[in-house]
């Protein structure tokens, strides 16, 4: 790192988070990494929000208040254009970074000046359960075919990025918009995970509704079918029905159900194949361990699942264990007995 450590934005953004706050904004003024402007800016909170972060006096604090509630995406813009660090780091006010977080990060950004965006690993509060993300560029742009592979409020970005390419969050994603902005970004700069938890994730806000799992996977499947692009053009509307379906973990209700996604996932494995848009081995590990799920959860396994199953290029998923196979194997012999 160079002599004159870089100025680093943390934004955080707030809304009714006073049973939190204080807890997440200390762990960010007791970084090991000093030169911070910690930028939080207060979405229309009703509750003590407000009062809360007056009581602190860090002279690192920027404190901005939105006059009316603007939602997440609007504010997280709103603090992009705010910022004034080299860096720009994401928080929320839920959750706690470790102390040499920020430090280690900017290391990682100044001795890799081709990352633009960069997350690390996790812990959830309640399970202890570490998350572990892809960890270089080709892992995450082939994992976001299935899922999100960085967590928002570990991410670094370098804002030289931000502003050279004009991208921002989408106002028109009320969810999903990092993972959204992460798949655009990775068109144009390399990401990457740092391999070590930094950050403890506040998984224990009450559960997410039906309604919001649904508006999530919605604007995630606009996504992941963006993301596949390059080998998914091929699929007609009525595959990729079947396709978001397989990874949206909906069980096949049929045996013809299960054969149109081994049919889909077999073309899109050899479009790969033949393209090599993606890592094959890479490519080929996002699916395999979501075919085997898939196979496991079917009501009324039969052997025509299991031949399909492990005749399928995918049945030979390395992320797949042969005594996984194995177990699959004797369910299907048990329950056609």
């Amino acid at each position: 790192m160079s002599r004159q450590a870089p100025l680093v934005t943390v934004l955080i953004p707030v809304f009714n988070a006073e049973e939190t706050l204080a807890a997440s904004l200390s762990s960010i003024l007791n970084q090991t990494y000093r030169n911070l402007e910690i930028l939080l800016i207060n979405d229309g909170s009703t509750d003590g929000s407000d009062a809360l972060i007056h009581t602190f006096t860090d002279k690192r604090i920027r404190y901005i208040v939105n006059p009316d509630n603007i939602k997440l995406p609007a504010t997280l813009n709103k603090g992009l254009n705010l910022a004034k660090g080299k860096y720009i780091c994401r928080m929320d006010a839920d959750d706690l970074s470790f102390p040499e977080r920020i430090e280690k990060q900017v290391r990682f950004m100044e001795e890799n000046p081709n990352i633009g965006v960069s997350g690390t690993w996790m812990q959830m509060r309640v399970s202890g359960r570490t998350v572990r993300f892809p960890i270089t560029h080709d892992e995450i742009r082939t994992a976001m075919i299935v899922r999100c592979p960085l967590a928002h409020p570990s991410v670094i970005l370098r804002k030289r990025v931000l502003e050279e390419s004009g991208l921002t969050y989408n106002t028109e994603f009320p969810s999903a918009q990092d993972f959204d902005l992460w798949q655009r970004l990775s068109l144009i700069t390399q990401l990457a995970n740092i391999p070590e938890v930094l950050l403890e994730y506040n998984n224990h806000t009450g559960q997410i509704s039906n309604k919001l799992k649904d508006q999530q996977n919605q604007f995630s499947d606009k996504i992941r079918l963006r993301a596949i692009q390059p080998v998914s053009a091929a699929l007609n509307d009525s595959e990729k029905r079947v396709y978001l379906n397989f990874l949206n973990k909906k069980s096949p209700e049929s045996i013809t159900d299960f054969q149109d996604t081994a049919q889909v996932l077999k073309k899109l494995f050899e479009l790969n194949q033949a393209t090599g848009a993606f890592p094959v081995s890479q490519f080929n590990r996002q699916y395999g361990r979501l075919w085997f799920t898939l196979m496991d959860g079917v009501d009324g396994l039969s052997f025509r699942h299991l031949r399909l199953f492990l005749s399928h290029p995918l049945g030979k998923s390395p992320n797949v264990h042969r005594s996984e196979q194995i177990k699959l194997i004797f369910k299907v012999i048990k329950l056609r007995r």
